[in-house]
């Protein structure tokens, strides 16, 4: 940021964090402790800006809210505040959890959008003339606490620190401030991985200007781990104000960078106005691209990055993609970002001011076919646009279609399957993503509404923020359809094939089940299994996320399974049965995942969802669940263990790719959430 006056940057710099949608906020305050709302459904996580780090913006789990589904979207609820809202609202384990200009962090019961709690941590003066808040995002993670798993919400903002919140109360785990210079802000998301929070540092607009870094602390602590000085010290410039990226595959981080300073440093400064990499693990760059050496063009990469992949004239690549303030949007290599871009399209005109529509700083998304960008002014079939949403190519960066908007796009885009979805000025627009139609809309009339912070959308719920100090969540008010009786399977239960009540000694591994049969699959090779305290139990791992498969007794081509267990947390972990399981590559399966009882199958690696209807599960809670396959029929019912089994099957569908396998259960585990099974029969079916 560079020649705007400090008049227009003060109205451009929230706008810009705004988009970003970077991290939430700080100081220290009480905690105000509401009544605890009745226990919601637990959701499809979002935990971090975007959804992941790799800031794709898109969450395929999404099957309510549809092409189909979206025009019948109403309005559930609205919780507001006396500040702004920015940041992109995240739901873990079934809370939202969100800040607001004025100050406060919410977590909120996204069943009445009643808070759970809210905590007051302060507002930074602005030396543009504005006091700050909460204007970025947060990232929800998990930490040890004297040996004990705990879950944290952390926040960046306020007056420059980086805190950590105890999810269940509001209470402060840490809090490291990273400077007190009026004239920086924390406007960028946190992002966590590998144990360390990661933070850019920034300016208020540009005034005056200050010294770009980013910040890597340890997520246990707070301690400072190491720091990278965007320009030399005693140079200012090179403002971090995007949300940082991360490839968790290789290890590298990725982020853009603001202009320079137009003194003697200037020749000094390759890493202002630029595209970064570097190592997560200690900062240490590892390449750059830099736009421009000329501080008086303004040209910020102010958005955050998307990595995505593509085959450029045949050739496959990992890639990184940023808009700039210039108006373009560049696709790197992301293994060799110094050779530059390998395609680059024009979103918009180029400029200092976005919000007016010169420039761009909307974060895209990518659905792993299209990259959908917004952003300001442009032309678009001989018409003048003030704004625009685009679906792009991301082998070539070619448009697949437009649409044409009357005010420029500050809003980070997102998307689920089958769907686009922006804010602009006052309009939050949902569209299809194969042709751009618009499907549903919504306009907030308040004062001072604008849609500046990323949408999200998680099991058949779409919620968004706006400057009017609302969070607004949209769904879907209509019940499921009832299953087709069609394809229930006509099969009785018959012959016992296998059964474990678990009611014995503790032990590793699963070992042999209560009818003499051993487990077979991972139960007895992978140390997550053990026997305690009644059941049987799968620990997940705390560095990676994977499937762990337990199967019991003899094949057969028709059969049931009966089992009942709980999930310590749900969203993107699930517990289901297999039935005709031959290995981990071919089975169906019937499964939960705190909005949904689903089924699917898979066939030679390759899975297919066959069937889902929603389904309200809680955490720590014991369900029971019947999957059932006879010949072509599947069939599954899901209940609380000791009520009563639905009258009829919840869900079905029909298939016959696979023949025949073994019965057992399938968990899909994250963050080291454990599984307990109490108690596991499978039947055959004549």
């Amino acid at each position: 940021m560079g020649s705007v006056p400090p008049k227009a940057k003060l109205c451009w710099t929230p706008l810009a964090a705004l988009l970003l949608l970077l991290a939430m906020v700080l100081l220290v305050a009480g905690v105000v402790e509401f009544p605890r709302q009745p226990a919601h459904a637990a959701s499809v996580d979002w935990p971090t800006f975007l959804g992941n780090n790799a800031r794709t913006g898109f969450n395929g789990q999404e099957t309510a809210i549809n092409p189909t589904t979206a025009p019948s979207l109403k309005l559930l609820w609205t919780d507001q505040t006396q500040g702004h809202v920015s940041s992109e609202p995240l739901i873990v384990n079934g809370v939202i959890y969100w800040g607001s200009w004025d100050g406060l962090f919410h977590a909120t019961d996204p069943a009445t959008g009643k808070d759970i709690w809210a905590k007051n941590l302060g507002q930074k003066p602005g030396s543009c003339g504005q006091n700050y808040g909460f204007v970025g995002t947060a990232t929800v993670a998990s930490l040890t606490l004297n040996g004990v798993p705990t879950q944290a919400v952390f926040v960046a903002g306020g007056q420059d620190n980086v805190t950590a919140l105890d999810t269940s109360n509001g209470n402060i785990i840490w809090q490291t401030n990273l400077g007190t210079n009026k004239a920086e802000y924390l406007y960028g998301a946190t992002s966590v991985y590998n144990g360390s929070v990661y933070v850019g540092v920034s300016s208020f607009g540009d005034c005056p200007l200050t010294q770009g870094q980013v910040v890597q602390l340890n997520a246990a602590s707070g301690a400072i781990q190491h720091i990278l000085n965007i320009v030399p010290n005693g140079c200012v410039g090179g403002a971090v104000w995007g949300s940082l990226t991360i490839d968790e595959t290789s290890g590298m981080l990725y982020f853009g960078t603001g202009n320079g300073s137009p003194n003697a440093c200037l020749n000094n400064e390759p890493l202002a106005s630029a595209i970064v990499e570097v190592n997560a693990s200690d900062l240490s760059p590892v390449s750059s691209w830099q736009l421009t050496t000329n501080p008086s063009l303004d040209f910020d990469i102010g958005s955050t990055p998307t990595l995505f992949k593509a085959a450029v004239k045949g050739v496959s690549h990992a890639m990184v993609g940023v808009v700039s303030k210039d108006g373009n949007y560049y696709a790197f290599d992301r293994t060799n970002i110094s050779a530059g871009p390998l395609w680059k399209s024009a979103i918009s005109v180029g400029g200092s001011s976005p919000e007016t529509g010169n420039g761009s700083i909307s974060a895209g998304s990518y659905d792993g076919t299209y990259l959908y960008q917004a952003g300001g002014i442009t032309t678009i079939n001989s018409q003048k646009c003030m704004g625009s949403l685009r679906a792009m190519d991301p082998n070539t960066g070619n448009f697949i279609w437009q649409l044409c908007l009357s005010s420029p796009v500050l809003d980070p885009v997102v998307s689920v399957p089958g769907l686009v979805v922006v804010g602009w000025s006052n309009n939050l627009y949902v569209v299809d993503s194969a042709t751009g139609q618009k499907l549903f809309s919504y306009v907030d009339t308040s004062s001072n509404a604008k849609f500046w912070g990323a949408a999200m959308i998680s099991s058949g719920v779409l919620y968004d923020g706006s400057r009017s100090g609302k969070l607004f969540a949209f769904g879907l008010l209509h019940t499921p359809p009832t299953p087709s009786p069609s394809v229930s399977p006509s099969g009785t239960p018959g012959t016992t094939l296998a059964q474990d009540t678990f009611a014995r000694s503790a032990q590793s591994l699963w070992g042999t089940a209560s009818d003499g049969q051993t487990w077979g699959a991972d139960a007895n090779t992978l140390s997550n299994f053990s026997i305690n305290s009644g059941s049987g139990r799968v620990s997940g791992s705390t560095t990676s996320a994977r499937s762990y498969t337990a199967v019991l007794g003899p094949g057969a081509a028709n059969a049931q399974v009966l089992f009942s267990g709980s999930l310590s947390s749900l969203g993107s972990n699930t517990l289901g049965a297999v039935v005709r399981w031959s290995d981990g590559n071919n089975f169906y399966k019937a499964y939960i995942n705190g909005g949904s009882l689903l089924i699917s199958k898979k066939v030679n690696g390759s899975i297919t969802k066959l069937g889902s209807v929603a389904f309200s599960a809680t955490a720590g809670v014991s369900y029971t669940l019947l999957f059932n396959v006879s010949g072509s029929a599947l069939a599954a019912s899901v209940w609380p263990s000791g009520g009563s089994r639905p009258a009829s099957w919840m869900l079905t569908a029909s298939d016959s790719s696979l023949p025949s396998g073994r019965c057992g259960v399938l968990m899909f585990l994250v963050n080291g959430v454990g599984a307990d099974i109490t108690s596991f029969q499978a039947t055959s079916v004549s």
